[in-house]
């Protein structure tokens, strides 16, 4: 493995992701480019962590990892970037369908060149419903790209806050002052948890996600006055010009 300040590496937080972490895999490992690969499972009760491992047994760039018990994907995501080397770090989730090459190029573009401190991806004509989801608040993209030191030094501090994860680096960015940029990736999108867990079992694992990003938001709400969710003019401006382009 050949690691440089331009090396990139991907750390992927799974939990009971059996069923979708191979169409994630298949296409990520394709990529040779990338120096590093790191599968966090989180404790599935499924076959995520023997499905991590078969992948790590044929590609030497990939560290499959596994949490004894369930922590929470802020915590997941700390073990993923404790472990990896590269200079700069992708954060991926588990059950992306229509990931290609391209996407985590565009991704990792502006970190590397220095034009942005983190780059988010927002979802654009792969699911009507996901894409939603996107639009309507897209600082809970679990898709971003930061220089693995920032990123340490931001889950130091978000640790405990599970899928609050991402509005807490959010918020950490405001509070830094990052150039944050939010791309539109075309034809990508993941399977939603009514889909994976069936629609009773995925509405409540839903509730107790919105619950942990509400959380999360109050608890940093009490320490700086926050932009909404809803409205972040650097998601507006950058989405503004992805759709230009498109």
């Amino acid at each position: 493995m050949k690691l440089n300040s331009h090396s990139v590496g991907v750390v992927i937080p799974a939990y009971n992701e059996e069923s979708n972490l191979p169409c994630a895999l298949d296409a990520i490992c394709a990529m040779d480019w990338l120096a590093q690969i790191v599968v966090v499972d989180d404790g599935s009760t499924d076959g995520t962590s023997t499905v991590a491992q078969r992948y790590a047994a044929q590609d030497e760039c990939l560290v499959a990892l596994r949490h004894p018990q369930n922590l929470g994907k802020a915590d997941a995501l700390q073990t993923g970037v404790r472990a990896i080397q590269t200079d700069v770090v992708i954060f991926l989730d588990a059950d992306l369908i229509g990931l290609q090459s391209h996407h985590l190029r565009q991704l990792s573009t502006p970190v590397l060149t220095g034009t942005a401190d983190m780059s988010v991806a927002v979802f654009h004509r792969g699911n009507v419903r996901v894409d939603i989801a996107h639009r309507l608040t897209p600082a809970l993209s679990g898709q971003r790209c930061l220089r693995r030191r920032s990123a340490e030094q931001a889950l130091a501090l978000l640790g405990g806050t599970g899928y609050g994860i991402e509005v807490g680096l959010r918020s950490y960015a405001l509070h830094c002052g990052w150039n944050v940029q939010y791309l539109a990736w075309e034809r990508v999108t993941h399977v939603p948890k009514e889909k994976k867990r069936g629609w009773r079992a995925g509405i409540v694992s839903r509730w107790h996600m919105n619950r942990q990003v509400l959380a999360t938001q109050m608890d940093i709400n009490k320490l700086m006055n926050q932009t909404p969710l809803w409205h972040d003019n650097q998601f507006v401006q950058g989405m503004h010009d992805a759709n230009r382009s498109i």
